[in-house]
């Protein structure tokens, strides 16, 4: 008995841009509703993209997507962990 190969290169290519054509539809029903990725929720508007209070190698990683709620929650925590870290340095 031989292996059976059971993908096919025509299928999936065929899945992957089905797939991407859904992220696509995907995206702007999220940017339509108002869509919060930090707290997973619709309606949430404004959602923009921000700088956080951090400084990270990593640029990516200052840069937060996220409601106001979101984002004033982020600050505060933030604020919190830099006032900590300064004060014990002080």
């Amino acid at each position: 008995m031989g292996i059976i190969k059971l993908t096919c290169k025509d299928c999936t290519r065929k899945y992957r841009a089905d797939a991407k054509r859904y992220q696509t539809y995907r995206n702007i029903f999220q940017k339509l509703l108002g869509y919060c990725p930090q707290c997973d929720r619709y309606l949430r508007w404004p959602v923009r993209t921000d700088r956080r209070h951090t400084q990270y190698c990593e640029e990516s990683a200052n840069w937060l997507t996220a409601c106001k709620e979101c984002h004033d929650e982020d600050d505060a925590y933030f604020d919190d962990l830099w006032d900590q870290y300064y004060s014990s340095i002080w």
